[in-house]
């Protein structure tokens, strides 16, 4: 491959000082002569031993590489594979086709118990479970799902419901940064991956300013916002008293965003669904005039709708 681009850009340098040497005498005083571009053309690369169909042919697949590179992706390992209700299980995810490592990306799991179904609370709608809505949106969807699994990472079995959340000593606020927390003082850039095109589609809403994350939220506050006071720490089961509730050496809402947790553990009941999206930066750079790499996310099944 090597080869043949330094022969096509050796062809268009002769090609191109061929042109600017013969201009003057296209037109002389007195005679006019036509160069012909497509036979010098033929004769450089018959000379060069080119096979014109091959090099079309890498030309071609040169032309749609973009859309073969490999998004990023997860693979999920489960110790035991076949539990027993009530037995603890370990989950650990793999990213492949990430840039930055493990500990600098952000993982955001979720667990969806059997009798936690989507719905939504409708007049009397019986089906609507108000235990499984964590966060009391009148629904049941996978932010609940998400809420469940982070409050089991970052509560670690803490005795929340006999702390006293009138006040929080602790200074645990975290503030993330889009891909990363390696990524801090880049330009964010977010984009999907259309799996079926090959094309990645730049996300609106994210930029040196405003950053992207899929991060589970209490009520009325945000997830790696900087600010993690007494509510947060109530809704989130942490200790109002000690930074790192889960003993992981990040703060409690680094806990919260996933940092580095690329693991989860939890008992588990019969019916049980879990999963896992991770926020990292792609291999594949912007192609802004900046030091940014594309900020991506990694779901369970390797797909995602854009919506």
């Amino acid at each position: 491959m090597k080869k043949i681009l330094k022969k096509i850009l050796l062809l268009f340098f002769l090609l191109a000082n061929l042109f600017s040497l013969s201009a003057p005498f296209a037109y002389g005083w007195d005679s006019f002569s036509l160069v012909n571009p497509v036979g010098i053309k033929n004769e450089i690369m018959n000379s060069l031993g080119v096979d014109q169909n091959e090099l079309k042919n890498t030309i071609s697949t040169m032309n749609v590489m973009r859309q073969k590179v490999n998004p990023p992706q997860l693979m999920l390992n489960f110790s035991p594979t076949n539990p027993i209700p009530g037995e603890k299980v370990t989950v650990t995810v793999t990213p492949t086709y990430f840039l930055n490592d493990a500990k600098n990306q952000y993982f955001t799991w979720y667990l969806k118990n059997k009798k936690c179904t989507d719905r939504a609370l409708d007049g009397n709608n019986y089906n609507y479970n108000k235990d499984c809505d964590l966060n009391d949106d009148n629904k049941v969807d996978i932010e609940d799902y998400k809420i469940k699994a982070m409050r089991v990472i970052a509560n670690n079995d803490f005795a929340w419901d006999s702390a006293d959340y009138t006040s929080s000593s602790d200074n645990d606020g975290y503030t993330a940064s889009s891909g990363g927390e390696d990524q801090k003082g880049k330009n964010a850039h977010c984009y999907f991956h259309d799996t079926k095109s090959g094309n990645d589609y730049e996300l609106s809403g994210c930029d040196s300013k405003k950053t992207a994350h899929l991060f589970p939220n209490a009520p009325d506050k945000t997830t790696g916002d900087g600010s993690f006071g007494k509510d947060e720490e109530k809704f989130w089961h942490t200790n109002p008293n000690a930074n790192d509730t889960a003993g992981t050496g990040n703060v409690d809402e680094a806990n919260v965003s996933g940092l580095g947790i690329n693991t989860f553990t939890f008992n588990y009941t019969t019916g049980d669904k879990v999963g896992v999206v991770v926020e990292g930066v792609s291999v594949q750079p912007t192609q802004e005039a900046d030091s940014s790499y594309k900020t991506m996310w990694a779901f369970s099944k390797n797909t995602c709708d854009k919506d």
